[in-house]
């Protein structure tokens, strides 16, 4: 198999919603324990009309600053200069023994099959995971016809393990 996709480059926004969206659903069953104890928390002050005591206070309040603080941070990781790397212009060289990307000042990234964890299909593309937080990202729309799409999940499906 020899797949040469067309060139892509990632914007902010799509690069900010992938890394939150992989947070936040890691993490899915801390933010529901907060939110049913905020709940029940609320219940009990409105309808028991039990005066609301600091420590509720201080509760509710990291219930409600702390997803905010992580989308804060990643906003301003997305958006800092030593980031610059992931919004350049790159095409794939997908290969049975490595995936290659090129950057468009033509340097490149070859990586072997083995060194890749794992990865996650969007909507949009796919995920090859490096560790739990390093990935790269192939869209969908780099490829140049629907078969190269095709072969390259088949490809994926067959060698890698899915990514939590």
């Amino acid at each position: 198999m020899q797949i040469q996709t067309n060139s892509s480059q990632l914007n902010r926004n799509e690069y900010f919603k992938m890394i939150t969206k992989n947070y936040f659903r890691k993490r899915l069953w801390l933010y529901s324990i907060i939110y049913v104890m905020f709940t029940l928390m609320l219940l009990l002050i409105l309808v028991l009309r039990m005066p609301a005591k600091p420590s509720y206070i201080f509760f509710l309040s990291i219930a409600i600053w702390l997803p905010l603080y992580y989308i804060y941070w990643f906003w301003r990781y997305t958006g800092s200069k030593e980031n610059a790397i992931f919004y350049r212009e790159r095409t794939f060289k997908i290969t049975d023994e490595f995936l290659e990307a090129t950057l468009d000042d033509e340097s490149f990234d070859r990586i072997r099959w083995q060194n890749i964890l794992g990865y996650k299909k969007t909507t949009e593309g796919i995920q090859l995971f490096f560790s739990k937080q390093q990935f790269i990202y192939i869209p969908y729309r780099v490829f140049r016809c629907e078969n190269d799409r095709k072969e390259f999940e088949a490809f994926i499906l067959t060698n890698l393990k899915k990514a939590k």
